[in-house]
């Protein structure tokens, strides 16, 4: 088994100006691979071209938006809303991993309410996109 390290252009090579430009970087540092966490503000086209150009793969992003889906009143439509663009951006990259997070809890539910609340959501996010080719992966859950 090998071990692939990703850098992650957020904080990493900031000194070489905008994404596409970090994604050299990391290339000329050795990096085969990256990660970054927002999309919805990156020029994806950019950073998939200067990927695919110096051969280093995107491993992953960060669900957009980012929020806590077990406060009650959250909007759960526009949330989905979103998954659904950060799902066209990472197929746009692709990404094959897109990072969703619970958020921090709520403290006026009852912890088992809060995981059946994440444990809905989330089933309801993979069945939206089965399909698609993407894997989801849950940051971990305060």
């Amino acid at each position: 088994m090998s071990l692939t390290l990703a850098a992650n252009i957020d904080l990493l090579f900031t000194e070489t100006g905008d994404f596409p430009q970090r994604v050299a970087a990391a290339a000329d540092a050795g990096f085969e691979a990256v990660e970054l966490w927002t999309t919805s503000d990156r020029d994806v086209d950019a950073i998939h071209r200067v990927a695919s150009e110096r051969g280093v793969a995107i491993t992953s992003i960060i669900a957009e938006p980012r929020t806590n889906i077990t406060f009650p009143d959250t909007d759960l439509e526009s949330y989905y809303t979103g998954i659904a663009h950060t799902v066209d951006r990472a197929i746009a990259l692709e990404c094959p991993r897109i990072l969703v997070s619970g958020g921090t809890g709520y403290l006026r539910m009852k912890r088992p309410e809060q995981l059946k609340r994440v444990t809905e959501v989330y089933a309801e996010v993979i069945a939206r996109h089965e399909g698609s080719g993407i894997v989801f992966m849950l940051e971990n859950f305060n």
